[in-house]
């Protein structure tokens, strides 16, 4: 796959990942460090992406974002 292909899978990760922090808010989770663990995981997966991609698909994610 081409990294352009890749930013609907980024987007959906993100979403993923800060669920945990969601239901921790709400109090339906107890555990912290999990919920913590997986937004962090997210983000550096993301940020990784990002620092690593070449200008197409960075536009592509500045479009998707609307940035």
């Amino acid at each position: 796959m081409r990294w352009r292909e890749f930013a609907g899978y980024l987007l959906t990760l993100i979403l993923l990942g800060f669920i945990p922090l969601l239901l921790y808010a709400v109090g339906m989770s107890h555990v912290l460090w999990t919920a913590v663990a997986a937004a962090l995981y997210a983000l550096l997966t993301f940020g990784g992406m990002c620092l690593l991609a070449d200008k197409g698909f960075r536009q592509d994610i500045k479009r998707r974002l609307h940035f």
